[in-house]
């Protein structure tokens, strides 16, 4: 496959399916009051118990991006074992990855919020299948 800046290319209904289960559904908002559009920067999909999401956005210069703003991309929260740039974004929440001016995120968890060992490991797995292929 050619490298892609489409998150959906990345993240199919197969992938999903993998870490969310045979129910995996992809969403066009995210739950709230009102819902949010996940928008063109993001592929999301839920599960009965998981969700799964990736995302491609430009990297933020504005100061108060929450990415700046929490000072994720800092030593302390990288990721060495990955072999490209990438931190972990609080703890457990999401793997950001830099790439080529990008900020490619991916997270896998429990949909009621408790990050388990477990999501991170898929955090780290879904990132070594994703960022490469983002170009």
């Amino acid at each position: 496959m050619a490298p892609t800046t489409h998150p959906c290319d990345l993240l199919t209904p197969d992938v999903a399916r993998k870490y969310v289960g045979d129910d995996a559904q992809r969403q066009f908002s995210y739950d709230g009051h009102p819902p949010v559009p996940v928008g063109d920067g993001a592929c999301y999909y839920t599960g009965a118990t998981r969700e799964i999401e990736v995302s491609i956005r430009p990297r933020p210069t504005d100061p108060t991006a929450p990415i700046n703003h929490f000072h994720v991309i800092s030593p302390d929260n990288r990721v060495d074992a990955l072999g490209f740039e990438a931190y972990w974004f609080g703890p457990g929440e999401s793997l950001v990855a830099v790439k080529d001016g990008l900020v490619v995120s991916v997270k896998v968890a429990n949909i009621k919020g408790d990050w388990s060992d477990q999501d991170r490991a898929d955090d780290v797995e879904l990132a070594k299948l994703v960022v490469p292929r983002v170009g």
